[in-house]
């Protein structure tokens, strides 16, 4: 996993397990997730091109096979957001297929289980820190 996906996915989970959530907007709480789960996908369809040029088509196969299954359980409610998703999505599925139909006319490698896949590495570049809401330092008085 790499680092802007563990970044995202911490926030996320902070978020998540903050029980004064009514500070924090449903929209940031999904772009965060959304983010995390495109980000990722992303970071696959790279990797898997370049397990593709260096010769390891089932590798690049199963890690666009995975990619595709994550990408496919969720999709954003917003129209904006739903655009991206769909073009992330669409091109997955494309080089997804082109390496299967390469797979199966010419190199006839078998394709390897999620467990058996790389996973996407990263190095951690910044840390969470606890969020604290500015209040009024004083309570309003009124006068009657």
């Amino acid at each position: 996993m790499d680092t802007l996906t563990q970044f995202l996915l911490e926030a996320g989970y902070i978020l998540k397990s903050d029980v004064d959530l009514y500070n924090v907007s449903n929209r940031l709480v999904d772009f965060i997730s959304l983010n995390c789960l495109l980000h990722q996908a992303r970071g696959q369809k790279h990797v898997a091109i370049e397990l593709y040029e260096e010769g390891k088509i089932a590798l690049a196969i199963g890690v666009l096979r995975d990619a595709v299954i994550n990408m496919s359980g969720r999709s954003p409610s917003n129209e904006s957001w739903h655009a991206v998703f769909s073009e992330e999505k669409s091109a997955l599925r494309v080089i997804l297929k082109r390496y299967e139909d390469e797979n199966g006319f010419i190199y006839l490698e078998k394709i390897p289980d999620a467990y058996e896949l790389p996973s996407l590495e990263g190095k951690r570049i910044v840390e969470a820190i606890p969020y604290f809401p500015k209040r009024l330092g004083r309570e309003l008085m009124f006068r009657i």
